[in-house]
């Protein structure tokens, strides 16, 4: 079996003025969010919980969903600012070229 590798391994994150390496040793699982099920800030922390959704059917053709807490965040609100940004950023939808001249 071949061995799993440190994708982040070759990565740097730039932090102030140095270039800090970024590993991934224990290999972070990736998890699939569809709701926020936590939400709030206390002492400049903000606190983000999201959770997926999960459908048991049965053989009647009704089904039980629920929520599982899939992932929790933990992080100061500047970071969440960083964030705030990131998101626009990718949700901002690009200048047509039409309209760049």
């Amino acid at each position: 079996m071949p061995k799993k590798t440190d994708l982040a391994a070759a990565r740097s994150i730039k932090f102030g003025d140095q270039a800090l390496p970024v590993r991934d040793p224990s290999n972070v699982q990736t998890v699939v969010a569809d709701v926020v099920t936590e939400w709030r800030v206390f002492n400049d922390t903000v606190a983000v919980s999201f959770g997926t959704i999960l459908m048991h059917p049965h053989a009647d053709g009704t089904h039980d969903p629920e929520i599982v807490v899939c992932a929790r965040l933990r992080l100061p609100a500047g970071i969440l600012h960083d964030l705030k940004k990131m998101i626009e950023n990718a949700t901002t939808p690009p200048i047509p070229k039409a309209e760049m001249n």
